[in-house]
């Protein structure tokens, strides 16, 4: 089995796991995730003041990529063993933010857990 790609894992969770929040998302899926939405949104962005559509475009991405964004952040956060509600830690300005970021870089726990199998044995 190959080892899927940075734009076949962003497809994968916007076709396949648009809204589901249970189960977990491995370091690379959340990552990979993060960094097609960014560069998709930086082109709306251009698209906007070239075409002068006043953010148009990149309010719609924003829009589709919210629901998506908040579920796999919450997989990630099943995958190291933690409740998707401490995805609320960025309540604390500054810190809170700090702190999931460090959450969203940790490795991928290794063992099955309450959230779903471990995907380092698949």
């Amino acid at each position: 089995m190959s080892e899927m790609s940075i734009w076949e894992h962003f497809v994968n969770t916007m076709k396949y796991k648009y809204a589901t929040a249970s189960g977990r998302a491995s370091r690379k899926e959340y990552w990979s995730f993060v960094l097609c939405s960014i560069m998709i949104t930086f082109i709306a962005m251009i698209l906007d003041e070239i075409w002068g559509t006043k953010e148009a475009i990149s309010k719609t991405i924003y829009i589709i990529f919210l629901i998506p964004s908040l579920t796999i952040t919450i997989r990630r956060l099943h995958d190291i063993n933690k409740s998707g509600f401490w995805y609320l830690i960025q309540i604390i300005p500054v810190l809170g933010t700090i702190y999931l970021l460090y959450l969203m870089i940790k490795p991928t726990q290794p063992n099955d857990n309450q959230y779903g199998s471990s995907l380092l044995n698949k």
